[in-house]
């Protein structure tokens, strides 16, 4: 797996995932595993690349405010 390019422009969003197992709870009674951030970029080919960031963003990066609120959201649903 290759790695965020530094010389992009990367957009973070954070997301849930859902594994598709048809047992897993998360997935299938709520929104899926997460959220967790992921980067986002276009690629020399012309196409939207991503990755896993992980449950944090890297140090330096910081949300809009509308990003920060919906992330405060969705991990208060988390702990619902």
């Amino acid at each position: 797996m290759s790695t965020i390019p530094t010389d992009r422009h990367i957009t973070y969003l954070f997301q849930y995932r859902k594994c598709g197992k048809p047992v897993c709870r998360p997935c299938t009674h709520g929104n899926g595993h997460g959220p967790y951030f992921y980067g986002y970029w276009h690629g020399d080919d012309g196409k939207i690349h991503s990755r896993y960031v992980g449950k944090t963003l890297p140090e330096g990066i910081k949300l809009t405010p509308l990003q920060q609120r919906r992330h405060q959201e969705s991990q208060q649903e988390a702990r619902a």
